[in-house]
């Protein structure tokens, strides 16, 4: 009997070792995830088909860059060209869906939002590249059939192994947005009062949500609302694909990193529950001309179900209402930080693009100006928390 017991021990500390941090962050936060969602009286909504299309997303830009280093090794390439070939791609196509949703901001109020370009255009990039891996691939053969088929083996193990970890990173987003869609019901109450304070004392008794919301210019409010939904998701999933080049160890940090700054950012939204100045009684007038977007009502309208009806109102992935701290920012400092260590070059083409992203936070009254330093406060804690967790054996 105690045989089979350390028998059973064993094989769990086997399969432990076998999952990475990412892996083993993930499970831990799904556990968490069940009970909570159960103790509020819920079940646990897994957001399938939004995840899917979040992870589709992911894909798009992590698979290319695969091929383009899986290219790269097949030609015997310094890994520098690789670096350098990912640059070109993901500038010249950040500049042209960036660009191109700022300056329809500025320029005509009428144009159509470019997330569907963009989507279709990465999707057109995908499978070009994938037909040029395939040339690259019968080129390589004919000349040594041996080494490309070993090097076909390590890419495809690569691929696996990062598959391993964005589905992990989804899992994580799903506990994510099953916990906020819940605070009202678990943790009722709100600081919001206390927060618009604290702006006003940094202020020295001024308001700055009022100076940003007299700023009434049409062009100025699609520019903040371009700028918060599109440039957000765009560098996110952009973003990822340029720790592709770096070390295996380089991506655990930084998707352990991403999974860390949601799951502290739940802890404190949970610690200081709030619902952002756009939706709080003393302030919310300030923000009728900057925040009327349907996604904006229909989340306040949801909350207010959760609190009214809380084992029956639907579950979307962006329900939620939760200010403090901002994650926009947090996630953004994340990438930032990781990218000075690996592709400076980054860090100085996002600079405009992360100012407008913040002060948007604040214009469109999702968060209030103390959020935003909360936001980066999250940023250092996930990176020091994710350097200690991968700092005792760093994977091969």
């Amino acid at each position: 009997m105690h045989s089979r017991q350390q028998d059973r021990t064993a094989s769990h500390l086997r399969l432990i070792r076998l999952l990475s941090p990412v892996e083993i962050v993930a499970l831990a936060a799904l556990s968490w995830g069940l009970f909570f969602t159960h103790l509020a009286g819920r079940r646990f909504y897994w957001l399938a088909r939004e995840n899917l299309e979040l992870f589709s997303m992911m894909l798009l830009w992590y698979v290319p860059c695969l091929a383009v280093r899986y290219a790269a090794r097949l030609f015997s390439w310094r890994r520098r060209t690789a670096r350098m070939l990912y640059l070109a791609y993901y500038v010249i196509l950040s500049v042209f869906l960036m660009g191109s949703n700022l300056v329809t901001a500025l320029v005509s109020l009428r144009a159509a939002g470019t997330s569907a370009v963009a989507v279709r255009l990465i999707g057109r990039v995908d499978l070009a590249l994938a037909a040029v891996v395939v040339v690259c691939l019968l080129i390589a053969g004919k000349r040594d059939p041996r080494r490309a088929w070993q090097l076909t083996r390590a890419e495809l193990s690569d691929l696996l192994w990062g598959l391993r970890l964005l589905i992990s990173l989804a899992v994580v987003f799903s506990v994510y947005s099953n916990l906020k869609a819940i605070i009202p019901v678990l943790r009722p109450g709100l600081w919001d009062g206390l927060l618009y304070r604290l702006d006003r004392t940094l202020f020295l008794g001024r308001d700055p949500l009022a100076l940003l919301a007299s700023i009434t210019s049409p062009h100025f409010r699609l520019l903040m609302i371009r700028s918060y939904y599109c440039l957000f998701f765009f560098l996110l999933f952009g973003l990822s694909g340029a720790f592709v080049f770096g070390t295996r160890h380089d991506f655990l940090k930084v998707l352990l990193g991403l999974q860390l700054t949601y799951l502290l950012g739940l802890v404190g939204y949970y610690l200081i529950p709030s619902v952002g100045p756009a939706f709080y009684n003393e302030t919310w007038h300030l923000f009728t001309a900057t925040s009327s977007e349907e996604l904006k009502t229909g989340l306040y309208q949801l909350y207010c179900m959760m609190c009214e009806a809380p084992t029956t109102t639907p579950v979307d992935i962006f329900q939620g209402l939760a200010a403090f701290p901002s994650l926009h920012v947090a996630i953004m400092g994340l990438f930032l930080y990781h990218l000075w260590r690996l592709e400076k070059v980054l860090v100085w083409l996002l600079i405009i693009p992360t100012v407008l992203l913040t002060v948007s936070t604040i214009y469109l009254g999702w968060h209030y100006v103390v959020d935003i330093p909360a936001g980066l406060v999250v940023t250092v804690a996930a990176v020091f928390l994710a350097d200690h967790l991968l700092r005792e054996k760093p994977p091969a």
